[in-house]
């Protein structure tokens, strides 16, 4: 690999034969081995799968993608899943009549333990509830 600058090609499951083909004999669970290739789709590496896969993400309602209306379009585009504090803070500003930015408060007393976080996150849901149904305030 260092002399050809290539990189390592490998396999996730085994190269032995099964059980079932194999002229000698075997252990009882060899008949049983799960053998599989493991593919995800789509793939995993953004920059050397960058014609298939993309990180960009969008934020908003796409309404009916059969009908192109200019309602249609009112989506916020992020190049990538990370956000620095300046973009977040951006997002947190998003005001308009498509897009209203909501904090929730995600915080809850280590000291009261299990039974705090259970409340602070049924309080969370609550008001994520709240706040994407039209009209109302957290």
């Amino acid at each position: 690999m260092a002399s050809a600058g290539e990189e390592p090609i490998g396999s996730m499951g085994t190269d032995t034969p099964l059980a079932c083909l194999s002229d000698q004999p075997q252990p009882l669970f060899n008949y049983f081995k799960q053998l599989f290739a493991q593919v995800t789709n789509p793939p995993i590496d953004p920059i050397r799968e960058e014609m298939v896969m993309s990180l960009i993400s969008y934020i908003g309602s796409e309404g009916n993608i059969l009908e192109e209306a200019p309602e249609n379009c009112h989506m916020l585009k992020l190049e990538h899943p990370l956000l620095t504090n300046r973009e977040l803070e951006k997002l947190r500003r998003v005001s308009t009549r498509d897009l209203l930015a909501t904090t929730l408060p995600a915080l809850f007393r280590a000291s009261e333990g299990e039974a705090g976080l259970k409340r602070a996150l049924d309080e969370l849901c609550r008001r994520a509830s709240l706040s994407v149904k039209p009209d109302t305030v957290c």
